[in-house]
């Protein structure tokens, strides 16, 4: 397939407060090897776009703060293709900033969106649904989707929901559901017609940018200026007069041309501690390391020090021990899902240095 006009958007703007103490405001989720496999996240995902794009149409969009981070991490990448925002504005006015930029290198381009932060496991699969969900997107007047297939009853993960019984590759969305309890998402997936939301998507950045129009008249009116010409002065002053606000709130759940391919690759969005112990590798009692560990009488443990740190435990079972060299994470594992109210509590008790 001819890839000529493909770009892909690679969104590398999170806080990673999941994943506090590894992960900091100075060194992200995205930013670390979280799983021990030697590369970083975002270059694992930057490893992937490679498959289909040359570097001047891949494009990380970060934090400002964090563009020097992008450039050493990906030193292939020019610093033109980092795209740093002036503040916070989560999917929607990230995907609006990409489209602006990608508009004017090629009136014809297509974009395909990927975070920054997720494990994709078997990785053939993932490079022929992305080709199969591309050259699909490239021909029709469709925002696409890419739903995962689930395999249990996950609470931490959005789903898509299709029409029962549908028989076609690609699906069009029913409905877009938030982050369910167990029993919702028991039923879901019982039912067959519900897909994982994974945050990718496919579509024509013309399609892209009519349908933000249509639906979101304000906020595209706001990157308009983007359109005579691209600055930092102008950037800052779009994000200081627009609200945060996530792609699927901003369009997906209202436009009607929303398509949904089901994919079957192993995905992961590393949403918490319990997510990374689930593809590490483990003892015979189940425990997971990462560093220098001496374990006794204990199970079923992540345990993640960092280099010339020791962690000594006993007796533990189902806990999680993170260690950074400054601070020190101890809860159960089952409860990781908790780390936003403990960094908020952090902050309200003063220990802002220590995130």
């Amino acid at each position: 397939m001819d890839f000529h006009h493909l770009h892909i958007v690679i969104m590398a703007g999170g806080a990673g407060v999941r994943f506090w103490p590894a992960s900091t405001q100075a060194k992200p989720k995205q930013f670390l090897d979280i799983l021990g496999c030697g590369e970083t996240l975002l270059q694992a995902t930057y490893r992937r776009a490679r498959h289909f794009c040359p570097p001047t149409q891949i494009w990380v969009v970060t934090n400002a703060e964090y563009a020097a981070t992008v450039l050493e991490q990906l030193p292939e990448l020019q610093s033109a293709n980092v795209v740093g925002e002036p503040a916070k504005r989560n999917t929607g006015p990230c995907l609006m900033l990409a489209s602006a930029l990608v508009e004017r290198i090629d009136p014809l381009a297509e974009m395909l969106v990927l975070p920054s932060d997720h494990h994709i496991g078997n990785e053939g699969a993932f490079y022929r649904s992305v080709e199969e969900g591309v050259e699909y997107a490239l021909t029709r007047e469709v925002l696409l989707t890419f739903g995962v297939r689930p395999h249990r009853a996950e609470t931490g993960y959005g789903y898509i929901e299709v029409e029962q019984d549908a028989r076609r590759d690609f699906l069009p969305v029913e409905r877009f559901h938030e982050k369910p309890d167990a029993a919702t998402a028991k039923r879901y997936v019982g039912k067959g017609n519900f897909f994982w939301n994974s945050g990718m998507f496919a579509w024509q950045n013309r399609v892209f940018r009519d349908s933000m129009a249509r639906w979101q008249p304000a906020l595209a009116e706001k990157f308009a200026p983007l359109g005579e010409g691209y600055s930092h002065g102008v950037v800052e002053q779009i994000y200081g007069a627009i609200e945060p606000v996530s792609i699927d709130y901003a369009l997906l759940e209202l436009a009607g041309n929303v398509e949904v391919l089901p994919v079957d690759f192993a995905w992961s969005d590393l949403g918490t501690w319990q997510s990374v112990y689930e593809y590490l590798p483990k003892d015979a009692l189940g425990n997971a390391t990462q560093g220098s560990a001496v374990l006794l009488g204990t199970s079923n443990c992540l345990v993640s020090a960092p280099e010339g740190q020791l962690i000594v435990l006993r007796g533990l079972e189902n806990y999680a021990v993170i260690q950074n060299g400054k601070s020190t994470l101890i809860c159960p594992i089952s409860e990781s899902e908790e780390m936003r109210k403990i960094t908020a509590i952090l902050g309200e008790k003063g220990y802002d240095d220590h995130l």
